[in-house]
């Protein structure tokens, strides 16, 4: 209703109060981000719902409570989609355009953004020679080898480390057979991209990609070599 003077106009049903929102409500392409859903009242959410980030379900849906619930969003395409909260009686309610699709790596510059970790951490493993993506490769999260934050990229070399735990300054290490081991040490930052670099000093056949030559002996043209022995100062 907008009055002026004496003067009033109202507008019928014309705002509309969404049941549940989301935190965050962005997160990378590769999926994985931990979302919270908060509800607005009682009842909000029970056993047996189903949400959807388009139209694929997210995963490790916990109903924490009447007026809470957290997942794990699945993978997207850049943009924005739909959030549907679909009950076990079959009622449905959608919130249009409610969570955003981001690139969450930096091919360029590579390091990191996408401000201070919340509950997900999104790594994107790239090669430093190509800047194509590295699939399987090996990431964790600190120095617990027992951590359930460790695993392979994609095909499009991320992965993505969900959960209450990943908040404050934190540490992964990253690593895969013919490239050289990266750490990232002490950050925080939701959107870490790192670049791996492949072995050039005279690398093992099974490192030399298919059709390409093998690279000249070590200590000669371009290439490094790895040497050994005693530096004496003069």
């Amino acid at each position: 209703t907008v009055e002026v003077g004496d003067q009033s106009a109202t507008l019928p049903d014309g705002y509309t109060y969404d049941s549940f929102y989301l935190e965050p409500n962005r997160g990378s392409t590769g999926g994985g981000t931990f979302v919270t859903l908060i509800g607005q009242g009682e009842g909000a959410f029970a056993d047996g719902d189903v949400v959807t980030f388009g139209d694929q379900a997210c995963t490790d849906l916990d109903i924490v409570s009447e007026g809470r619930a957290t997942c794990l969003t699945p993978p997207g395409a850049i943009g924005s989609v739909d959030v549907t909260l679909e009950h076990a009686d079959g009622t449905a309610i959608t919130l249009d355009d409610a969570f955003e699709y981001y690139n969450s790596s930096d091919p360029f510059n590579g390091g990191l953004g996408g401000g201070p970790l919340t509950g997900t951490m999104n790594v994107t493993v790239l090669n430093a020679m190509t800047g194509g993506p590295v699939p399987e490769a090996f990431a964790i999260v600190g120095e617990d080898l027992e951590t359930e934050h460790q695993g392979l990229t994609n095909l499009m070399g991320q992965i993505a480390f969900s959960g209450p735990d990943i908040m404050g300054d934190l540490t992964v290490h990253v690593a895969k057979d013919c490239f050289e081991k990266t750490s990232f040490v002490s950050f925080d930052a939701q959107d870490v991209t790192v670049f791996l670099v492949p072995w050039t000093a005279n690398p093992p056949e099974r490192c030399i990609p298919p059709g390409e030559p093998m690279p000249p002996p070590p200590g000669r043209g371009v290439q490094g070599a790895f040497i050994d022995g005693e530096l004496v100062w003069l």
